[in-house]
């Protein structure tokens, strides 16, 4: 009975897939992966509407390169899961392995880049993020939803769900660019074996500021007759939110904010913000009024005033 249940599994498991290699960005010439998907097997919403999740049926356990693969007849391109699920008969003889499988849609989807955002400083003094690292990635951008800002209907705030290839593993700050985007990683998540992430669209992610962290410490000393500062200056970097200026200023020429929001995630400090402190942006100080922390995005949210 077992070989008959084989045998059928290798009858309906026909179509051949190539995979695709992140060191040049291109797909294998030759098919490695063979297997078959099935509309039962497609995922639906609560509203019965079809995703783009689906079981796909394969010949192999081991998992294909870095889960990206395209069926040879057809050219659509998937990402797999890392998580397999077995079927078995009699408990026994393997027939059958099966893989999540999310279909990649252009132009929301294809070739991309991953930027790991780091710091390389040591204790109190982590210094700026740097952005320099690449690695090639294959993406599918999906919105999960669209909400109002504070209530109005003229602003709306995509929230994105960002599926991509196993060979990332990303941190909340982490940055990726698709067909002239970016997308900063809110949450990363894995969600049965696929590899995926909240993120939010930013044109220019990262700005760098100087917080001034006060001591304590410093003043006069009588027996050298010297006077030391208690401030230390401490290069970081952080996303701005909105912002406020005077009404009354040049269109082409405006001033500096009067007031922002500032959002710093916190593995990029190594220093805790202290309400009155000051930080200085492109030459202009100012005080920090409100201090609240985003514990599902791991981040400082940080009131600015001049």
């Amino acid at each position: 009975m077992g070989l008959s249940l084989k045998t059928a599994a290798q009858r309906f498991s026909g179509d051949a897939f190539v995979l695709w290699d992140p060191t040049n960005n291109t797909f294998d010439a030759v098919p490695t992966v063979y297997g078959k998907r099935f509309r039962i097997d497609r995922f639906t919403t609560i509203y019965h509407r079809p995703t783009r999740r689906s079981y796909i049926r394969l010949l192999t356990s081991d998992f294909p390169g870095v889960g990206v693969i395209k069926r040879v007849n057809g050219g659509e391109v998937y990402l797999l899961s890392e998580t397999l699920n077995t079927d078995f008969e009699a408990g026994t003889l393997r027939y059958e392995d099966i893989r999540m499988s999310h279909l990649v849609t252009p132009p929301s989807g294809g070739y991309g880049t991953f930027t790991p955002v780091r710091t390389s400083g040591f204790g109190t003094d982590l210094g700026v993020v740097d952005t320099a690292t690449q690695t090639s990635i294959y993406l599918d951008l999906e919105l999960q939803s669209a909400v109002n800002i504070e209530e109005t209907v003229d602003a709306t705030v995509p929230r994105l769900i960002l599926n991509h290839s196993a060979n990332v593993s990303p941190l909340a700050g982490d940055i990726f660019r698709h067909a002239g985007r970016t997308f900063i990683v809110n949450v990363p998540y894995i969600d049965g074996g696929l590899r995926a992430a909240r993120v939010s669209e930013l044109p220019i992610p990262y700005a760098t500021f100087t917080y001034r962290m006060r001591s304590g410490t410093g003043g006069y000393d009588p027996v050298t007759g010297t006077v030391t500062s208690s401030v230390t200056d401490r290069l970081f970097s952080g996303i701005i939110g909105r912002i406020q200026r005077d009404t009354e200023q040049s269109v082409t020429t405006p001033s500096a904010p009067t007031k922002m929001e500032l959002y710093v995630y916190e593995r990029h400090v190594g220093f805790n913000f202290v309400l009155g402190n000051q930080i200085l942006y492109s030459g202009t100080a100012y005080y920090i009024d409100a201090i609240s922390q985003r514990r599902e995005e791991a981040q400082w949210k940080l009131e600015l005033s001049r």
